[in-house]
This record gives structure tokens, sequence and C-alpha cells, in this order.
């Protein structure tokens, strides 16, 4: 698992609202809190503020990415999940203590990508290469909706609890809809210029892009659990 460049970049971003913010909310006297988050969306940093006695916003930007296999019926795609995104949710304690219920969107540019070659969709289609002879790569994109509505349930500080270190736990889900699946071939052959080349090739393509969203349509809602220690001011 690694921490992406715009996964770390949003982190930064979080940070520098953070260090602006501070001043105005220490007038105020509001408790502002800051700190590391470890998530199934990624590794990252939240900013939590108050926003009532019994309510919350919080941000958290979070990125790495994970090796994964993904495949059709005969073709095998070794790949990665890659995840980069913002959390943005308002908590209701209800109860006033550290409960909450937690409502917001996971805005993200989490994509799957991954890469398998060409030998193995003509295998899928019958047709077999001679030992030793390579076409090239077929390279998968999978994405979802860039926004997605989260609701979850966690335990944390409440809006106005003491300063000083707090854990925090979330569990939830996001609904990201069906992925879309973009497929290419990258192939040192020019089969554009043999008769039905292309349109074999092209027909190839769009029928493993729809196997690859069929495989994929169950995946509508990504689970999010998280483990957070900030230290409020």
């Amino acid at each position: 698992m690694r921490r992406t460049p715009l996964g770390g970049a949003l982190t930064a971003a979080v940070v520098a609202a953070v260090l602006a913010a501070s001043p105005a909310a220490a007038q105020e006297g509001r408790g502002i809190a800051v700190g590391g988050r470890a998530a199934t969306t990624g590794f990252g940093a939240e900013l939590a503020f108050p926003l009532g006695s019994r309510a919350a916003g919080r941000l958290a930007a979070t990125g790495a990415s994970y090796d994964l296999e993904f495949d059709t019926d005969q073709v095998t795609y070794e790949g990665e999940l890659e995840l980069v995104s913002l959390l943005a949710v308002a908590d209701l304690h209800p109860f006033g203590g550290g409960f909450r219920l937690s409502l917001g969107a996971l805005i993200h540019d989490n994509a799957l990508a991954g890469d398998a070659p060409v030998r193995d969709l003509l295998l899928e289609e019958g047709i077999r290469l001679p030992p030793g002879v390579e076409l090239g790569r077929l390279r998968a994109r999978a994405t979802v909706d860039p926004v997605a509505p989260y609701l979850g349930i966690g335990w944390g500080a409440s809006p106005r609890g003491r300063g000083g270190l707090h854990l925090s736990l979330d569990l939830g889900a996001a609904w990201h809809g069906e992925p879309d699946v973009d497929l290419d071939l990258s192939t040192p052959i020019p089969v554009g210029v043999l008769p039905g080349g292309a349109t074999f090739i092209a027909a190839l393509l769009a029928e493993e892009e729809r196997a690859l969203e069929a495989e994929l349509s169950d995946y509508t809602v990504y689970p999010l659990a998280a483990l957070s220690l900030s230290y409020r001011f």
C-alpha cells in the first residue's frame, strides 16, 4: 500500500485550512481539532469543528493504493485500486456525548486500473497464438461517480468537550453507483491496416468492457471504517 501524490496534496490542503482557521476559531472560543486518520480510504489528516452543542463538521483527506487482481472469464488483470478522497460530513450527537450520526459526501478520484496480455482475450475467443508471440497489452480503468453520498455512525469527542487528545471511530458507507469501464489496447502491430482488423479489435474490446462492467456491477457501495487520533485546541 502506498500513499498517492494527490492524497498528499489533499492532506496538505486540510492542514493549511486548519492553520488558517485556528486563530479565528480561538477568538470565538471554539474547539477546533486536527489529527491523523487511518481508514479503508487510506491515510491522511482530519479537521473537526463544532457547529453547536450537539453538532460538528468534519473534513478528512486520505489517499493510498492497493495491489489488486480482477478478471473476467479468461482474462486476469494485474492492477491497483487507487484511492484519493475528501470526506465532508456533519456529525449529530443526539445524546450530547461521544456517539454520533454522520451524514455527508465522499468526494473522490478513486479508480481501479490494471492490464493483461492480449493473448488472454484472444484465447477467450478461441484464438491460440504460437508460443512466444505477444500482441500487446489490454489496459482497463474502472471509475465511479466522483461524489458519493455518505452515511455512518461513530464515536468521538462531543462538540463542546474538553481539549487535548481524542481517539475516534467511524463506521459507514458511501454509495458511488456502478463502475464504468474504459478498455484500451496497447500493441506494436498496426491492426488498423489489416482487412477488418480495426473492426474485429473494436468488437473484442467492447465485449470485454461489457464483461468487466458485469463483473464489477455489484460494487456500488464503498465501506468505510476509520480510526482517528486528534488534538482539540
